[in-house]
Parts: C-alpha cells; sequence; structure tokens
C-alpha cells in the first residue's frame, strides 16, 4: 500500500474540514415551558421559562406593547437579557417557536433565534422580515453578536459566535 492512499482515508477519519457542532432546540411556545411572574418588576410581567440543555434556558417576556425578547439563563441562574428590541429591530415582533442551541462537544456555545419583524403599521399582524440572531453563549455572559436574513448564515453567526463582539444598540 503506498503512503499517498493514506491520506486521504486519514483526513476522513479525522473529520477533516467538518464541524464539531451539533444543534439542540428549545421550544419556545408550549408544555415545556412553565409560566411565571417577575416578582422585581413593579408590573409584575409574565414571562415563560424554556428549558435548555445542561441546566441553560431561555426566559420570553414581552418588553414593550407588540414586542418580545429572550433572556438567557445560566446555570447557576444568572439572567441575561439578548434585548431583541434593542440589538435586531425596533419593529414590532414576536419569536419563531423555537430556539437553536449550537453545542461543542455537548456545550452550549451559540444560540439562533428566529425574530418575525412587523414593520407594516397598516398592517400590524403581517410578517415583513424574518431575522436570525446568533448570540453567544457563556455562563457568566450572553449577547446577540450578529444578524442575518439567511437562516444558513445565522447558524454559521451562532457558530461562531463566542468569537464576535457584542453588538451595539440600533440607532433611534
Amino acid at each position: 500500500m503506498r503512503v499517498g492512499s493514506l491520506i486521504p482515508l486519514t483526513l476522513a477519519l479525522w473529520g477533516c474540514g467538518t464541524s464539531t457542532r451539533q444543534s439542540v432546540f428549545t421550544d419556545l411556545q408550549g408544555v415545556a415551558c412553565k409560566e411565571d411572574v417577575d416578582r422585581t418588576d413593579p408590573n409584575e410581567t409574565r414571562f415563560s421559562n424554556c428549558p435548555g440543555p445542561n441546566g441553560y434556558s431561555l426566559r420570553v417576556r414581552q418588553v414593550e406593547s407588540g414586542r418580545q425578547s429572550v433572556d438567557l439563563v445560566s446555570p447557576a441562574g444568572k439572567v441575561m437579557p439578548l434585548s431583541i428590541q434593542d440589538k435586531v429591530t425596533r419593529s414590532m415582533t414576536s419569536l419563531g417557536p423555537k430556539a437553536e442551541w449550537r453545542l461543542d462537544r455537548g456545550i452550549p456555545v451559540g444560540l439562533l433565534i428566529r425574530v418575525e419583524a412587523r414593520e407594516d403599521v397598516l398592517n400590524p399582524e403581517k410578517i415583513t422580515r424574518t431575522i436570525w440572531a446568533a448570540a453567544n453563549v457563556r455562563p457568566d455572559a450572553a449577547c446577540i453578536t450578529q444578524t442575518s436574513t439567511e437562516e444558513s448564515q445565522g447558524r454559521n453567526a451562532a457558530d461562531n459566535a463566542e468569537k464576535m463582539p457584542c453588538l451595539g444598540d440600533l440607532k433611534q
């Protein structure tokens, strides 16, 4: 056997060029999410706490009239707002039915959230744009790092979110 014929086999076995990322999904609506009330808020705002992998969870909440956002909650209970209304779009929004966690060797490192924007003031029920928001995931911090109108680009951004800086607030 020639040495040159071993190289393609070795590369295939090592998985060169393939991602170690896996996806796990969290339902953002439904029976898995538990309703609760924010007792620190004078308005006692209701939210849904939806379980994620490895002790993480997502808190879906109304942030302003007609807008939804999500907070990432660490296994230690630290709440980290992703502030979709400040980082992704100022339009009326709702979240897609699921969030996609991107895992590296079983550890969450990124998150992909579908944001449905309703920008037509004459028809506020109409979804005018779908935005994929990528966020980094760490036990002590989380933030939106990139947005895209293409799901595959959003997933790639979620895969690389740990290396990206946080987005600043949108302009008024």
